[in-house]
């Protein structure tokens, strides 16, 4: 069974591993009644440690997996009174 069963598959074929990767690792993601917060950064970077990942193949699976996170995260707190998780702060992945 993949992580990715009942969710579109309308993506390039290369891409379906980096969203099985987030699928898993969504689940570290905390929410509260304000809304889903972002995946730590720690957790992917454990991830692809895990995965012994090359530096440039983590760097590129960080940046995918983070841009997947905000598409994520804009359509879940879309209807959310709270601001996103790190937008009050002006928190993003690549300065956080």
């Amino acid at each position: 069974m993949s992580l990715s069963e009942g969710y579109p598959t309308d993506f390039p074929h290369y891409l379906h591993w980096y969203v099985e990767s987030f699928m898993l690792l969504s689940k570290s993601r905390a929410t509260t009644f304000g809304g889903a917060f972002y995946i730590p950064l720690s957790e992917i970077l454990a991830y692809a440690n895990f995965l012994r990942l090359s530096d440039e193949e983590s760097e590129r699976f960080i940046l995918y997996i983070s841009a997947l996170d905000e598409i994520y995260l804009s359509e879940v707190n879309k209807d959310s009174k709270a601001p996103e998780s790190g937008k009050e702060s002006g928190k993003t992945y690549l300065n956080r």
